[in-house]
């Protein structure tokens, strides 16, 4: 069964520089998916799990974030967050 990506959140989020962020993506499916998290226009992996945290942040943070589940069977479901970081 391919992926499905039902809790996930928060959308969309505006935080201070220096804060600490947590996104949340739960998936189901058969085989159980893995989730990878990725900034959106970067090649990089940034954590793997059920929760992207980003501690310390700064402007530099701000931008969109995919949740990419995957288990082999069809087209991996993604899910993104926009995240806003302003000046303290």
């Amino acid at each position: 069964m391919t992926p499905i990506i039902g809790n996930f959140g928060p959308v969309t989020k505006v935080a201070n520089e220096g804060d600490t962020i947590t996104y949340n993506c739960e998936a189901t499916g058969y085989p159980k998916p893995t989730i990878a998290w990725q900034k959106v226009g970067s090649s990089g992996l940034l954590a793997t799990g059920n929760q992207l945290v980003l501690g310390s942040i700064k402007r530099t943070a701000s931008g969109s974030y995919a949740c990419i589940a995957s288990n082999g069977i069809g087209s991996p479901a993604t899910r993104t967050a926009t995240l806003t970081v302003q000046c303290k």
